[in-house]
């Protein structure tokens, strides 16, 4: 079993995970201290460490198995959770991904084209697949926008997360603006994008470690 417990104190956070003889993978630099008999494990699988290496260590999180709590660091964000169900599939930031159980499975997903390389949308992006729930950390609350043949366009909001069947381009949107063309990401199909209006910053800044 596994609780998520978010304590509050002012405008601070602090998420306190309790695992009760489970597992879960966690972001190691998010980590504060830990109570009880939890164990650490260090990359111990080839695949797992070809993940790392290829797609960057973002992409590999270590697992921590046992019982006892887990305390992160204090923070100025929001913490969101997504509820997978029936093996479904989301795309998730690599910098707001904070922890997952072990019945989701994290995999760097390539997606290698020369319209992605020029237009800078990144070719390897972090999938999560399973039953289970997944905890992010954005600089405030998320927001849902549910697409049906539709599109949405990205001009530096933070985006937690989104459907894997919708297509992500990075394009030039209007001639005409004061200074120069304006680029944004634009998501198209049918399929949800959460995000967060806030200015795209760095969620784990916003930590007061």
């Amino acid at each position: 079993m596994v609780i998520y417990n978010i304590q509050t104190n002012g405008a601070c956070s602090q998420l306190v995970i309790e695992v009760i003889n489970d597992t879960i993978y966690i972001d190691p630099s998010m980590v504060a201290y830990v109570v009880g008999a939890i164990k650490f494990d260090v990359i111990n699988d080839s695949k797992k460490a070809f993940h790392g290496m290829m797609g960057g260590k973002q992409y590999y999180k270590p697992k921590f198995q046992g019982t006892g709590k887990i305390f992160l660091h204090a923070t100025l964000g929001s913490y969101h959770k997504f509820a997978l169900k029936d093996d479904e599939e989301l795309f998730v930031n690599p910098n707001a991904f904070i922890v997952c159980r072990d019945s989701v499975k994290i995999t760097p997903h390539s997606n290698f084209s020369l319209k992605n390389f020029l237009s800078g949308v990144p070719m390897i992006n972090m999938m999560v697949k399973g039953t289970g729930s997944v905890m992010v950390l954005m600089p405030g609350p998320v927001q849902e926008c549910a697409l049906k043949e539709d599109k949405f366009i990205d001009f530096g909001t933070q985006v937690a997360g989104y459907s894997t069947q919708l297509r992500v381009t990075r394009e030039v949107i209007g001639d005409n603006w004061p200074n120069s063309p304006k680029m944004a990401r634009v998501f198209r199909g049918t399929g949800s994008v959460f995000f967060c209006p806030i200015p795209n910053k760095g969620s784990r800044s916003r930590s007061s470690k």
